[in-house]
């Protein structure tokens, strides 16, 4: 939270309590016109009261598939190696998503693009389609 934002609710606060302290003052005691207790928490602009949140809201998860979303990244990156005919095919087939899902983000030590991790990171977050039985 940005530090203006915390002094400005604090002095607001701080003031109208002295506002409420003056306001039961003895009778005949008033506070001059310019006296900070003078200053109520309405009187602060409401962007004074603002709060910034810390973190943004969740965007809502982008369903990705793998043959339209993450197969056509690791063609361009991965080829020829980890697919059919590949020296790292029968180790690591990357045209199957569960080798995709169990490797997770370590394939992002290779795959330096945020728009193809991105993409990456929403197909591992999005379930497994379910198995026929």
């Amino acid at each position: 939270m940005d530090a203006r934002v915390i002094c400005s609710i604090a002095l607001a606060f701080s003031l109208g309590s002295c506002a409420t302290e003056r306001a039961g003052a003895p009778a005949g005691v008033t506070p001059a016109a310019d006296s900070p207790a003078t200053v109520t928490p309405e009187a602060v602009s409401p962007a004074e009261h603002a709060v910034v949140p810390a973190v943004p809201p969740p965007q809502p998860a982008r369903s990705v598939e793998f043959e339209s979303g993450v197969l056509p990244i690791l063609q361009g990156k991965c080829a020829p190696c980890h697919f059919p005919g590949g020296k790292m095919y029968a180790r690591l087939p990357f045209d199957k998503p569960e080798t995709i899902r169990f490797l997770g983000t370590d394939l992002f030590t290779r795959l330096n693009d945020e728009n193809d991790q991105a993409t990456i990171r929403a197909f591992l977050e999005s379930p497994p389609p379910a198995t026929a039985p």
